[in-house]
C-alpha cells in the first residue's frame, strides 16, 4: 500500500530547511569541540566523531533535497 504524496508549500519547505540547518549547526558545534582535542585516542571519541561526520553528511544531503 502506498501513501498519497503531499506537496509542501514554500513556507513548509522553508521551515523544514531552517530546522535542518539549525540541527546541522548544533551537531557541527559538538563536532568542532571534539576535533579540537589534540588526540582522539579512545574508541568512544572515535565513534562519536564518526557519528557526527555521518550525521552531518546525512543532514547536508537532506538540505540539498529541499
Amino acid at each position: 500500500m502506498t501513501l498519497p504524496r503531499k506537496c509542501l508549500n514554500e513556507a513548509e519547505v522553508r521551515e523544514i530547511r531552517d530546522g535542518l540547518k539549525r540541527k546541522w549547526d548544533e551537531i557541527n558545534r559538538e563536532y568542532q569541540k571534539l576535533t579540537h582535542v589534540r588526540l582522539v585516542d579512545t574508541t568512544g571519541m572515535k565513534r562519536r566523531k564518526e557519528g557526527y561526520e555521518k550525521e552531518l553528511g546525512e543532514i547536508e544531503a537532506d538540505i540539498k533535497k529541499f
